[in-house]
């Protein structure tokens, strides 16, 4: 029979049901096949043996089938489990032709069959090998350093001008170094920690160096009245404004209370302040007020209007708050 498939394994994951898996390709004889369990964390191969884990047949056949014994131990394989069946044909060669003897095309072709499946048998083996590319110079030399017992617990290494493996640093170093590594690592997690609380403090700092400054249009027991430049101050140092505010100590109930702010001739909102009807601040405005300028200088004169206005709204205040300059 000839070889008409390069392949020599197959691995299956096990999911819990399935006792049943094909084996792929042509074996001579039971012995031919190895069975191997794979744990779940990949770190533990049980070998399974015929008649105590599993049942084969096919043999002599591009097809067979591995069946896992369930009676008594159940061996099929787990979620996660894998199972790998491989040919492992022995490497000997048990045909003997006799001199001036006849010689069955059978045997020699088993012969060959033999040859091929050995040569697919290490191909596999090799594949799983640590190898240099194609193209490495032919200069290199991939021979271990001998053993001895002074390199107990050494790493391998490549020399120099890296042609050459070498014994490098023990395992304790290099775990030392793993070490400290992480202790960096930790130790710039807790810098950037420190970078980001500083910068919060500088915020915080920011905020808290924020000025304000209160200016009254009335005193508290007269109705107010529109009018432009109702109180006029010059600005105690260079500030951006960040936020204004109206309050009063008596409401109108009969309509909303409106106020402007001018650095010289220009007023600093886009949307005036405004106190709704029957409330005493602005901060329950439905529109709040809108700031316009980045910046007023020291000494800028600044004035105050009053656009709309209701009977009975008293002592009306204007809060400014900056970050000075």
């Amino acid at each position: 029979m000839t070889v008409g498939s390069t392949k020599s394994r197959e691995d299956y994951a096990g999911d819990g049901v399935t006792i049943q898996f094909t084996v792929p390709f042509l074996f001579i004889a039971n012995e031919d096949i190895e069975a191997i369990l794979r744990s779940t964390g990949g770190d533990v191969e049980t070998d399974w043996a015929e008649g105590t884990q599993y049942t084969l047949s096919g043999a002599g056949s591009t097809s067979g089938t591995l069946t896992a014994v369930t009676t008594g131990t159940d061996y099929t394989p787990q979620t996660n489990e894998t199972l790998v069946i491989r040919r492992r044909e022995a490497q000997t060669q048990p045909s003997d032709y006799q001199i001036a003897g006849s010689i069955p095309s059978e045997t020699i072709e088993e012969s060959l069959d033999r040859l091929t499946m050995l040569t697919q048998q290490l191909g596999e083996e090799l594949s799983r090998c640590v190898k240099y590319t194609p193209t490495s110079p032919s200069s290199f030399s991939p021979d271990f350093p001998d053993h001895s017992t002074a390199n107990a617990d050494a790493s391998l290494a490549l020399d120099s001008s890296g042609q050459r493996v070498v014994v490098g640093p023990v395992i304790g170093s290099l775990t030392g170094s793993s070490t400290l590594a992480e202790q960096a690592a930790g130790s710039a997690t807790a810098a950037a920690s420190s970078a980001t609380a500083a910068a919060a403090s500088a915020i915080a700092a920011a905020a808290s160096r924020s000025a304000y400054f209160m200016v009254a249009l009335g005193d508290e027991i007269t109705d107010i009245t529109t009018g432009l430049a109702k109180v006029t101050i010059r600005a105690p140092f260079a500030f951006t404004p960040t936020n204004v505010l109206a309050s009063m100590t008596q409401k109108s109930s009969l309509g909303a209370i409106q106020f402007d702010i001018n650095d010289g001739s220009t007023s600093i909102l886009s949307t005036k302040i405004t106190i709704d009807s029957s409330e005493l601040t602005s901060v329950t405005a439905a529109t709040s007020a809108v700031l316009s300028s980045t910046g007023i200088a020291a000494d800028a004169e600044i004035t105050f209007d009053i656009d709309a206005v209701f009977a009975g709204a008293q002592g009306a205040k204007i809060t400014i708050v900056g970050d000075p300059v």
